[in-house]
C-alpha cells in the first residue's frame, strides 16, 4: 500500500500529464476502445491512430518499471457452468477466493495488507463482503482463516472508479489483453495492451506461473 499510494500514484499521474496535460482523467479500457461513448472528451484524443499507438508504447514501459505483481483468474464459464449446472458458484465470488489465495501466499507474516475493490453496486458489494466475511471465518480452500485475518485487513475497500485510484486503473487495463489471449481472440494493436507486456508482470515462482500468477477454472 505505501508504494501503491505513494510511487506508484506519482508515476502514473506524471504519465497522464504527459498525454492529457492533466492528472485529472480515470483510465478505462472500455472508453479508450469507444471514445465516442466516453465520459470524458479527452478520451476522443484515442480516435487518432498515431496518440493509440503511442500511449500504448508508452503504458508498456510504465508498466515494465513499476513494482507490481498481476494476478488474475480466468473462468471459462460455458466449460465451467456444463460442468456444474446449478451447483456452480457465482464466478465473480469463485475468481475472488482464487485472489485472496494468491494474496495471501504472496504475503510474509509479518506483511498486512487491505483488498481494495472497484464498487460495482450495492447488492453485488455486499455480495463479495459476505464471501470476504466467510473466508476469514472458514477460510479457502487452500488458507486457513488464521493465516487471512493476519495478513489481510478485516474488511474490504471499495471505491469509485471516479476516485482515481493508480491499480484500479492498472487492472482494469490489463484485464482484457488476459481475457482475449485466453479466448484465443487476436491481439488488438493500437487498442489495448500487448498480452507479452501484461504477462511480464505476472506473479511466478522460478518462471512458473500457471496456478500461482493465472488460475484457469475449470482445470483441465
Amino acid at each position: 500500500m505505501e508504494y501503491h499510494d505513494g510511487e506508484l500514484s506519482v508515476a502514473l499521474n506524471t504519465f497522464k500529464k504527459q498525454h492529457f496535460d492533466t492528472e485529472d482523467i480515470v483510465f478505462h479500457a472500455q472508453e479508450m476502445t469507444h471514445p465516442q461513448s466516453a465520459h470524458s472528451d479527452l478520451y476522443m484524443r484515442f480516435l487518432d491512430s498515431d496518440f493509440r499507438h503511442a500511449f500504448y508504447q508508452d503504458f508498456e514501459v510504465f508498466l515494465k518499471r513499476s513494482k507490481i505483481s498481476i494476478v488474475a483468474c480466468v473462468i471459462m464459464k460455458s466449460k465451467y457452468f456444463a460442468n456444474y449446472g446449478l451447483e456452480a458458484k457465482d464466478s465473480y465470488l469463485l475468481s475472488f477466493d482464487n485472489l485472496v489465495n494468491r494474496l495471501v501466499f504472496d504475503l510474509s507474516d509479518n506483511q498486512k495488507e487491505c483488498i481494495v475493490a472497484e464498487s460495482r453496486n450495492s447488492v453485488l458489494d455486499n455480495q463479495l463482503e459476505i464471501a470476504y466475511l466467510a473466508a476469514r471465518v472458514e477460510g479457502t480452500n487452500k488458507v486457513q482463516p488464521a493465516e487471512i485475518k493476519l495478513k489481510l485487513d478485516s474488511a474490504i475497500q471499495f471505491r469509485q472508479k471516479s476516485d482515481n485510484i493508480a491499480g484500479l486503473q492498472i487492472a482494469d487495463m490489463v484485464a482484457s489483453p488476459i481475457a482475449r489471449h485466453y479466448l484465443n481472440k487476436p491481439e488488438r494493436a493500437g487498442h489495448q495492451l500487448s498480452y507479452d507486456s501484461v504477462f511480464s508482470k505476472v506473479r511466478n515462482i522460478n518462471g512458473r506461473w500457471e496456478n500461482i500468477g493465472i488460475t484457469i477454472l475449470p482445470r483441465k
